[in-house]
């Protein structure tokens, strides 16, 4: 009488805690992007992972398969100065985990496993791991997945599966949710849970779910604005007469002083539907329309008002930005020169004046 056998697999959860963590350390200055201290990007997994490898010594086993991370995708988390207690949230992204097998590569050998899913019951099977000889890297994008190509002891003898293991995240938001916060310094600490099948000593497939925090780090440079002002030009044009061609015409500069810090320089809006015109103090209907230039220290150094009419074209919302930058506190400076040139047969021997309001901030 032949009898049916069944294969029954069981699987047993392991939590192994590591006295490990993760430390990422960037400075943002202003609305920069992110400068990282001791994080290197991981194209292939599209994130960023520590430039070291936390050290591991995993069970030996004969055979493995690397999965992602047992965490979810996506997490709002808060990082917090812990000298202000001021704190802002913002998306961290798990994008996934390398393995180094470092000396491991000489005794395993790249392998697939036949039997179904690997990780069934507890990872779904990952779409696309990257198994090397020396190096595995597996995405999270889809959630936790197991890789169903792994790793086979090439004499059936029982190694460390790897030596070396570090997260991949992102934090695509970081540096526009920080705007607004005071300098210092800003700590998150995330889970990290990396998750990995293996083959016990009994010939069983059950899995390992190391834990290493990761904890982020970054020194915030605030972009800040203490004061500005005229240091040269007294707002007095004297005309200058041209009789060939019977024309008045004059010009004035003002040097302005713009103090603080300005890692992304600083943003000066002017009024758009303003009539910029210098008026007749004896008959208001007689005007002389004036430019705008900016001589020195603006990204499109030019003309920004053109005979009484502001270029919106080149300057839209009236933002002109200046073109130097400054990491520590200083004074910016820009130069504006006011000029007009207006037949004499259309004015009449009076004095004119105007005024005009510039807004200046930091540029975020």
């Amino acid at each position: 009488m032949l009898r049916k056998s069944s294969f029954f697999l069981l699987i047993i959860v392991f939590h192994y805690n590591s006295a490990f963590s993760s430390e990422l350390y960037g400075h943002v200055t202003g609305n920069s992007p992110i400068i990282w201290n001791n994080a290197v990007p991981v194209p292939s997994l599209g994130g960023i992972a520590a430039s070291y490898w936390s050290i591991k010594e995993p069970r030996t086993t004969t055979e493995w398969y690397p999965g992602s991370i047992s965490n979810p995708q996506n997490e709002l988390v808060a990082f917090t100065n812990n000298e202000t207690g001021e704190s802002f949230q913002t998306l961290v992204e798990r994008k996934g985990v390398e393995y180094n097998l470092g000396s491991s590569s000489s005794v395993f050998k790249v392998n697939t496993y036949s039997d179904g899913n690997v990780g069934t019951g507890v990872a779904s099977i990952c779409s696309s791991p990257q198994i090397g000889l020396n190096l595995a890297s597996i995405s999270h994008d889809a959630g936790t997945c197991a890789s169903n190509s792994g790793y086979l002891s090439i004499d059936g003898r029982r190694y460390t599966p790897f030596k070396f293991i570090r997260a991949v995240i992102n934090v695509p938001n970081l540096v526009q949710d920080i705007q607004g916060k005071e300098s210092g310094r800003y700590t998150a600490v995330i889970d990290s849970s990396p998750i990995y099948f293996y083959k016990s000593e009994t010939g069983v497939l059950t899995y390992l779910q190391d834990y290493e925090p990761i904890i982020i780090q970054i020194d915030y440079t605030a972009a800040f604005f203490t004061d500005a002002k005229i240091v040269l030009g007294n707002g007095v044009i004297h005309p200058n007469y041209d009789k060939v061609n019977q024309s008045v015409n004059g010009k004035t500069v003002y040097r302005v002083q713009v103090d603080g810090l300005f890692p992304d320089g600083i943003k000066m809006t002017f009024e758009t539907s303003k009539d910029y015109s210098l008026i007749s103090s004896v008959e208001p209907s007689i005007s002389i329309p004036y430019s705008i230039l900016c001589q020195s220290g603006c990204t499109s150094s030019g003309i920004i008002v053109d005979n009484g009419k502001f270029d919106e074209t080149t300057f839209p919302g009236g933002e002109v930005v200046s073109d130097t930058r400054s990491t520590s506190e200083s004074s910016l400076f820009v130069d504006f020169e006011i000029n007009y040139n207006q037949l004499g047969s259309e004015l009449i021997s009076s004095s004119y004046s105007d005024q005009f309001s510039v807004i200046f901030e930091a540029n975020l």
